[in-house]
């Protein structure tokens, strides 16, 4: 898949390339300085940055400017003019509260009322509120980004956040939006420290940030808190995979997460055969990690259709036209799949209809693809016989 432009954004010349096309495209430049931060230059990430705060302040677009400038504090704040423009709210130090500075909000009540929390003691409760640190975001904040290391937890004490995700073709997809009591920051803290997805605060919000030796020192103690986190943690990485997926990518967060519940989630090593030509279409497979290898025989000869990726799919013209298994699928890599009967696929084209016309369009496709690669196959036969 290609976007407007006509590549993957993947290097500094594509996005380059692209702001040659789309100068005043905002988004892409933002993504062009989160792209210089990840890759340690600063210098270049913070020009970008401004740059783009001047072009949306030329259009009155005062609060995002606002964001930005609070971004570049963040990561150096001394560069160029920035305190100016924040003075004022340096001068408030909203950006960090101590706890002793929130205590009408009565931290041990909220952390009460959370479920993952909601059984501990009354000691423990009042450990945990100590510990934390207060944060404050402005709306437009983005308090997490995409790829950036980082592993704490957040507990979403007032205001609301959005959870996105910005895939290589320069696509933004929503995955979540999240209120009060609600938590987030997970996957950064169970994934190797990489943060999967970007967090920007919806309205001005105010977090409790929890750090990593303190998350370890409550699972430590709590196994039932821990794996609480865990289900959260495997749902989020479920539900990026499924935004992915073309056939879902369309739908609402909360559709997605309807239908991310009718997964289960099978696993295949190396080498295995996944499902078998001839064998009834009775599921479907998205593929959560690994690689698989489409392949069909012909004259005792195994040749590869293709090779698909994270968040493609296969298996679903069986249950789209009831036909047998008309390819062999291979683990090309140990594979993780989230696998989808018929009965449930069934459900969920019952319900969003918009599904199956999807399915319908990218069945057409691949038949075609299929077509043109055994004609290809029969041609290499054919020259083989000759010689």
């Amino acid at each position: 898949m290609k976007n407007t432009y006509g590549f993957k954004l993947k290097s500094e010349k594509d996005y380059l390339n692209a702001l040659s096309v789309d100068s005043e495209n905002i988004r892409l430049r933002l993504r062009l300085a989160d792209f210089y931060i990840r890759n340690k230059k600063k210098k270049k990430g913070l020009e970008q940055y401004c740059t783009a705060a001047e072009k949306l302040q030329v259009v009155g677009k005062t609060h995002s400017v606002m964001a930005i400038y609070r971004l570049v504090y963040s990561i150096d704040p001394h560069w160029d003019s920035v305190e100016e423009h924040l003075s004022q709210e340096i001068s408030d130090k909203n950006q960090s509260m101590a706890v002793s500075d929130f205590k009408e909000h009565n931290l041990t009540d909220f952390i009460k009322k959370i479920d993952i929390f909601k059984d501990l003691p009354d000691q423990e409760i009042a450990q945990i509120a100590n510990a934390l640190n207060i944060r404050k975001f402005y709306s437009g904040d983005v308090i997490i980004r995409q790829n950036e290391e980082g592993d704490s937890i957040f507990l979403l004490l007032k205001g609301s956040v959005r959870i996105y995700f910005d895939d290589d073709i320069g696509k933004s997809i929503e995955l979540a939006y999240l209120t009060k009591g609600d938590f987030f920051g997970e996957m950064g803290f169970f994934g190797n420290k990489i943060r999967q997805a970007s967090v920007q605060s919806v309205d001005d919000s105010i977090l409790l940030e929890l750090k990593k030796d303190q998350i370890e020192a409550l699972f430590a103690k709590y196994r039932a808190i821990e794996d609480v986190f865990l289900k959260f943690y495997h749902e989020r990485v479920l539900d990026i995979v499924l935004a992915l997926t073309p056939i879902f990518t369309p739908l609402e967060p909360q559709i997605r997460k309807e239908i991310a519940a009718k997964f289960n989630l099978v696993k295949f090593n190396k080498d295995s055969t996944i499902v078998k030509e001839g064998d009834p279409g009775d599921s479907m497979f998205i593929i959560k990690s690994g690689t698989v290898r489409i392949v069909k025989v012909k004259d005792n000869q195994a040749n590869d259709l293709a090779k698909l990726n994270t968040s493609e799919f296969f298996g679903e013209i069986g249950l789209v036209t009831g036909q047998k298994r008309t390819a062999d699928v291979i683990a090309d890599t140990d594979v993780e799949l989230m696998k989808l009967d018929k009965k449930d696929i069934d459900m969920v084209v019952t319900k969003y209809p918009e599904v199956l016309n999807i399915l319908r369009d990218f069945i057409n496709e691949r038949s075609k693809d299929t077509f043109s690669k055994l004609m290809e196959i029969k041609r290499l036969s054919l020259k083989k016989g000759i010689v």
